[in-house]
């Protein structure tokens, strides 16, 4: 989180909360869109197209690409070590960014038992108190946040 041009405390995404949990069980991986990462985006579909392949998955640690940051998302502003690789371990390329289309809100996603669970990241996420999954659920929709 961001307050005045200072990181003030990371955001805690579900794969955090998941790996608090589970450790080394738990692994993240990036599918394709260049919403947060719009550089590194067009970096991979550049090299794709040039080497005349239609989608690749690869992991990212010990790979060429592991230690790419790109200067726009504020995990990189605002954490100057922060790499590729620390975003997540594996990344997914299926067609190109433009072609993509924004997926949509699930009805009633948030569960009684995952809001019970996960009621402080639901919070952050929502950026206000939230006491339902019902509410989170509205809000979510309404914003169209993605976790």
């Amino acid at each position: 989180m961001v307050f005045n041009g200072q990181l003030v405390r990371e955001v805690p995404r579900m794969g955090c909360l998941l790996y608090a949990r589970y450790g080394d069980r738990i692994g993240s991986i990036i599918m394709h869109h260049d919403y947060h990462s719009p550089r590194i985006a067009s970096l991979l579909e550049r090299a794709l197209a040039g080497g005349g392949r239609e989608s690749v998955g690869f992991d990212l640690a010990n790979s060429p690409l592991e230690g790419l940051r790109d200067t726009e998302p504020s995990y990189y502003q605002y954490q100057p070590l922060a790499c590729f690789s620390d975003v997540a371990q594996g990344y997914i390329l299926l067609r190109p960014a433009s072609s993509l289309t924004p997926c949509l809100w699930m009805k009633d996603y948030v569960s009684a038992e995952m809001f019970g669970r996960h009621r402080p990241f639901y919070g952050f996420i929502c950026e206000q108190s939230v006491h339902s999954p019902a509410q989170v659920n509205q809000i979510a929709e309404r914003k169209k946040l993605r976790f």
